[in-house]
Order: structure tokens, then sequence, then C-alpha cells
């Protein structure tokens, strides 16, 4: 299995700062007269420090993965969660390598952690990970603006391979949460039951 991650930013001073090299002369015309009117007319509002994630949805569909020389056919599942922090600080560097990051899965080396299930009768049972270790490391990165509040949507790619009996799960179920550089603990979020034997998009 594989695992990527991607992340979008939702803050309105980072979607400026990205589009602004189009027409600047326009933007930031436009971008002055909507921040005078949030200074006149409204209070930015004010977030925990503690990062809340919200479950968006779970993309399904098969693609191709290399595998040495060769491509094989593996199943693709895009976990698709929103995440709001009041500081911003989320994120770690890959440069980090402090005697306390050598513990793969200490708070300190990753910020995504996860409990796979597979349903069996109806019941979801833990899925020891060998093979896929259930944490990662979100990428390191800063809002850019006065308001350091971090609003984005991340995905994670997870790619489950074909065996000549097919899939190794017919359903699986994910459980998440994240931490921040403070190391503060996100709440717990839960996909739905996941159908690997299809595609398309499941809430």
């Amino acid at each position: 299995m594989k695992t990527i991650f991607h992340i979008q930013i939702l803050n309105f001073s980072n979607h400026f700062r990205m589009k602004r090299e189009k027409s600047a002369q326009t933007i930031l015309l436009i971008f002055f007269i909507v921040a005078f009117s949030l200074l006149t007319c409204t209070k930015p509002q004010e977030y925990s420090n503690i990062p809340a994630i919200t479950f968006d949805k779970v993309i399904l569909k098969d693609t191709l993965e290399k595998v040495g020389s060769t491509y094989d056919t593996v199943k693709l599942v895009k976990i698709v969660f929103n995440v709001i922090d009041g500081d911003g600080d989320l994120g770690l560097k890959p440069e980090e390598t402090e005697i306390k990051y050598f513990f793969r899965d200490s708070l300190w080396n990753n910020n995504y952690f996860s409990t796979r299930f597979h349903i069996e009768n109806g019941f979801p049972i833990e899925i020891s990970d060998t093979l896929a270790p259930p944490f990662y490391r979100i990428p390191y990165f800063v809002p850019i603006g006065q308001n350091k509040t971090l609003k984005a949507s991340i995905s994670i790619d997870i790619t489950y391979p074909y065996y000549s009996t097919g899939l190794q799960f017919d359903t699986v179920v994910y459980e998440f949460f994240i931490v921040d550089r403070a190391l503060n603990k996100s709440n717990v979020e839960f996909t739905p039951k996941i159908p690997l034997d299809s595609v398309g998009i499941v809430r």
C-alpha cells in the first residue's frame, strides 16, 4: 500500500496570494475594498488553537501504479477531510530529525494517525497494519497574512493492490485524527463504510 498527502489551503489570504499574479491591479483594488469592508463591518472569527477536523468524502477509482518497470492496476482510495486550526501550526518539516523524531509512531515524528477496520459479518474488525503503518507526516506550511487561522482541505491517497484472488478486503472503515506542532490532538473522525469493489464517491 502507498500513501500520498494533498493539501488545499482554503484561507482567503492564501487564495488571494495565489491568484494575484494574473491581474495584480484589479485584484489589489478588490482586495483593499474587501479588506476595508471587513475592518469596518465585521470582526474576524476566532477559532481554537486545537485543530478541528471534519470528514468530507472518499473517492474510489481504479488506476495504475508503477511497480519496478511495469504498471499494476490498483484501487485508489482518496480520503478527504477539512481542518481548522486557530494558530495554523500544522505540519512537520522533512529536516526535523532530532532524537525525539526517531520514534516513528510518536506525536513528534508524525501528525496523522489512523486505525483501519474491515467489516466481517457486519462488525468492524481492526486490521494490524504491519506493511502500511497507520501514521504519516502532513507537510509543514504556514498561513499567509496577519490572520494565522488555517482552513484547509486535506486528501490522502491510499492504494490497495489487486491480488490474483482480487482485493484483500471487501469493505473498510478508517478512524483518524491529527496533531499540530504544539501536540494539540484534534477530535477523532470516521469514514463511512468504504466498498473497495466499487468506484465513485462515498459520503
